[in-house]
């Protein structure tokens, strides 16, 4: 079980560190390069959120082994509130390998903009545990 806690300790830290970079890339101003800067943060932030998610499922007792099963998880154990705006990062997070369309780019850029509330509400709880 220690260790397990101490893979979750370091989980949760990294996606501190990766949810800062997220927000420094969202206050710089905006150009295309930004805008792809932030898609490419958010998508690796979404990654490291569900993973840790499952960690901490783990070591609380349940499993978790894909994104949707991890917001859901999230949700049963009340470490987030509104998992509706976590699918919708999910779904942005699946349309990334698509961002050559402006349009669509545009779109996972505005999601990628709500994601870091998100995720340090979420790290509120799991901090916690």
């Amino acid at each position: 079980m220690e260790q397990t806690k101490a893979s979750l300790t370091a989980h949760i830290a990294s996606l501190e560190k990766a949810c800062g970079t997220l927000e420094d890339a969202i206050g710089e101003t905006y150009s295309d390069i930004v805008r792809d800067a932030v898609i490419q943060r958010f998508e690796y932030v979404f990654e490291l959120a569900w993973k840790t998610i499952q960690i901490a499922g783990r070591f609380m007792g349940s499993s978790c082994s894909s994104p949707r099963e991890a917001i859901k998880l999230a949700f049963k154990l009340e470490w987030i509130t509104n998992p509706e705006m976590w699918l919708e990062s999910m779904e942005a997070r699946n349309q990334t390998s698509h961002t050559y369309n402006e349009i669509l780019a545009n779109e996972v850029y505005q999601t990628a903009k709500k994601f870091p509330g998100l995720v340090n509400s979420l790290l509120i709880f799991l901090r916690k545990i």
